[in-house]
């Protein structure tokens, strides 16, 4: 097979050029990169979970150089580092940013509620711009089978990301702390036409936490605006920009 693409290579080539009038490496290049964008945005979000897992290793294994050097727990300065990187990745890959973020309660706990993707990388960028932001890190909840995956398990305990009962959830809330649920997770994680239905698979938890938790509960979503008065929820947007 690959002496037949090697015998066929140069006849695709002089055609390019000489019927097409373009430089064959141009015409190749407009040819490939849809391709090679539609692969290498998942590719670069898999190479920065284990750039996330592997700095957070590094920071555990020098926790106490690091403690004197910070003046605080190795984990909090671990967060900066780690909120910086995707931070960058958002903004440089999307142009990423948050309206809104002045309406967040700095105070008192939060219940952020958003919409789960295919992959959540929105979450990601939230998570890191609210952090260099005011210092207040967004605890999750994930699906308990990320947790079978090498390397989750030191991030899960630096980035607060539980599989998460009603009970730990409304815990969590209580101590002040801020939280981010999707409802329904990963069954949400399609595209749909106008005949859709929730996909939710009876996962109403997140409405008991907020009714037991009494807390502050945000709605935010990409680059467009919803008003929802009804459900008392405090509205920011989360845009991307076609930087890319």
């Amino acid at each position: 097979m690959f002496s037949f693409v090697y015998d066929v290579w140069p006849t695709i080539e002089d055609i390019v050029v000489e019927y097409i009038d373009v430089d064959f490496t141009l015409w190749l290049s407009w040819l490939l990169m849809p391709l090679l964008v539609t692969f290498l945005l998942p590719l670069v979000i898999v190479l920065l979970l284990y750039l996330t897992s592997l700095i957070l290793y590094v920071y555990k294994l020098h926790r106490v150089r690091l403690r004197n050097a910070y003046g605080t727990d190795w984990r909090n300065a671990a967060r900066y580092t780690v909120a910086a990187v995707w931070d960058a990745h958002g903004w440089i890959w999307h142009g990423y940013e948050v309206v809104g973020l002045e309406n967040i309660p700095q105070d008192k706990p939060v219940l952020f509620i958003y919409y789960h993707g295919a992959i959540p990388i929105d979450l990601y960028y939230f998570i890191s711009k609210i952090f260099l932001f005011n210092s207040k890190l967004v605890h999750t909840v994930a699906d308990r089978f990320l947790f079978n995956f090498p390397g989750w398990s030191i991030i899960s305990d630096v980035m607060k990301v539980i599989p998460g009962t009603i009970q730990t959830c409304s815990a969590i809330l209580k101590e002040g702390n801020m939280l981010a649920i999707s409802p329904g997770g990963v069954y949400e994680a399609q595209f749909s036409d106008s005949y859709y239905q929730l996909m939710w698979q009876k996962r109403m938890g997140f409405a008991k936490v907020a009714l037991d938790a009494k807390v502050v509960k945000i709605l935010y979503y990409y680059s467009y605006y919803l008003h929802i008065p009804r459900l008392n929820l405090i509205p920011i947007c989360t845009c991307f920009s076609s930087r890319v």
